[in-house]
């Protein structure tokens, strides 16, 4: 019995102990201001206006109260100070590596395939982007609780004891409130209802087992609903004029490879890659579509259920990030496979566990090269956290390793601007604008260097343009106002003042322009 507690408890020490650079980085400029630094509901700590605040509205096109309030927290604990907010992250991802094991381990009752599958969850590179990042601690507090609702479904599963199952729900509506990424959970309890737990050993077993799960089902519709409606609402949903469905199923195509590349081959991870757009060849995408069929045909066919359980784990906990509802313009991130990738890791080592039965010589081998793996990923973990030093390190990163990344480009030149490297910033919107030429963000970075120029006619071009395509964009419409009370316009810019803070009360820019259009 102690060594079972000491597996959990050194998998958690030695995780966090990876994670532990994290707390030399600063916050980045990508959504940290938006989310912590420059938030006033999350900067002032944590107090119950800003408790109310954190349940009755969304903000940054999202609406996870407990995440808001993990962030509140942090800020009583910390202040500002980034390195507490990152090692409490990093302190949630060690949590869930112990309680992975604990459940693989209650599952199945065994124990070294289970501790295998729970480091390589801890300590690969891709886990770096949902640590290492500051405004997603959504990713660890959500799985958090994702894996405290498993281990609740399990114990009630077993028991049968109604109190267990209200606890469950508890739990499940706590992951919904961290991040809607949860909302696979009923699938994932019926898949663990065929394996491990067997519960379709009798007639009729699939009916009642999923008549059983219809409170979890509710809970995951209500937040799903939730979610759809305030993204639609504040603009961030791109619909068919702008991303076709033939361009989405597309890299929802190429993605699932992509990202089975990425958890074998953990190499150029970037914070951001660009949406393929329609540019992928219908040959390539038939080919991947191919693969993915025969893989699954595969998986089937070999009635292994924990293959079936681990492949199936995999795709449906990544349906909600595939981009066949498309939010924001990646096309796909590494933050996405956090869920996803236990699926596949759990298939291989298992099947491995299997395919090496009686075989000692092989199996000391297996175990050996297993903890070389862990030893090369948690240098690569280490080398990625390094990448997310400050904002600078993590877009000229993301710049080199992807080929024509606008988005990376726009965003370093935002970074050099603010350094007052204008003529190098001003090269890279350029550079975005030649690969990219709709894309809001640059075309909102040139603006203001052409309005420190005093070319004020050319600033107001670029903002039209970055508001035919984000007419919902407070900062947009703060930055049009700003440019047409320079011009002398101030009925013009006191109206697009009030349209950014009627999308965004505390919008600083729009409070500030729209105090000065009226003392004017």
């Amino acid at each position: 019995m102690k060594r079972l507690f000491f597996y959990p408890f050194l998998l958690c020490c030695l995780t966090f102990l990876a994670f532990l650079p994290v707390g030399q980085n600063a916050f980045v400029d990508f959504d940290d201001p938006d989310y912590i630094t420059q938030n006033p509901h999350v900067a002032t700590g944590l107090s119950m206006d800003n408790i109310c605040y954190a349940f009755t509205h969304a903000h940054a096109y999202n609406w996870h109260p407990l995440t808001w309030i993990s962030h509140m927290l942090d800020v009583s604990l910390f202040g500002l100070n980034p390195a507490g907010h990152h090692l409490i992250s990093a302190a949630f991802h060690a949590l869930n590596a112990a309680l992975l094991f604990i459940l693989l381990r209650t599952l199945t009752g065994n124990t070294i395939p289970a501790a295998f599958v729970s480091a390589l969850f801890a300590l690969h590179p891709l886990r770096v982007e949902s640590v290492a990042w500051a405004s997603e601690r959504k990713d660890v507090l959500s799985t958090f609780f994702f894996f405290l609702t498993l281990l609740s479904y399990v114990s009630y599963a077993r028991t049968k004891r109604f109190w267990i199952y209200g606890l469950t729900l508890l739990f499940h509506l706590a992951g919904l409130l961290a991040k809607q990424m949860t909302v696979t959970l009923p699938l994932i309890c019926l898949l663990l209802d065929y394996w491990p737990l067997r519960r379709f050993s009798f007639a009729g077993a699939w009916r009642r087992l999923t008549l059983e799960k219809i409170p979890l089902f509710l809970l995951s519709l209500g937040a799903g609903l939730t979610v759809y409606y305030v993204q639609l609402k504040t603009g961030v949903l791109h619909g068919e004029e702008i991303f076709p469905l033939s361009w989405r199923l597309s890299n929802a195509v190429y993605s699932l490879v992509a990202y089975l590349g990425k958890m074998f081959f953990p190499i150029n991870l970037s914070v951001f890659y660009p949406h393929p757009l329609g540019t992928l060849s219908p040959y390539k995408v038939l080919l991947f579509a191919l693969f993915l069929a025969a893989l699954t045909g595969a998986v089937f066919l070999s009635r292994r259920p924990y293959l079936i359980v681990g492949w199936l784990w995999y795709l449906i906990t990544i349906i909600p990030v595939l981009g066949l509802i498309q939010v924001g313009i990646q096309g796909m991130a590494d933050r996405y496979t956090y869920l996803p990738s236990i699926g596949l890791t759990l298939a291989v080592v298992w099947g491995l566990e299997e395919l090496l039965q009686g075989k000692e010589k092989l199996r000391k081998a297996a175990f050996v090269l297993g903890i070389s793996v862990l030893m090369l990923f948690s240098v690569l973990t280490v080398k990625q956290i390094g990448v997310w030093q400050n904002s600078y390190t993590l877009y000229r990163h993301s710049a080199a390793v992807i080929p024509d990344n606008y988005w990376a480009y726009n965003n370093l030149g935002a970074v050099l601007f603010s350094q007052g490297k204008v003529e190098e910033a001003k090269a890279l919107f350029e550079r975005t604008l030649l690969i990219m030429p709709d894309y809001p963000g640059a075309h909102k970075n040139l603006a203001a260097i052409l309005y420190r120029e005093g070319r004020l006619r050319e600033a107001l071009e670029h903002m039209e343009h970055a508001l035919k395509i984000e007419p919902k964009n407070p900062e947009f419409l703060a930055a049009k106002g700003a440019i047409l009370l320079k011009m002398g316009d101030k009925k013009g810019a006191k109206a697009a003042f009030l349209l950014a803070l009627s999308l965004n009360p505390n919008y600083p820019d729009a409070l500030e322009g729209l105090r000065e259009s009226e003392e004017r």
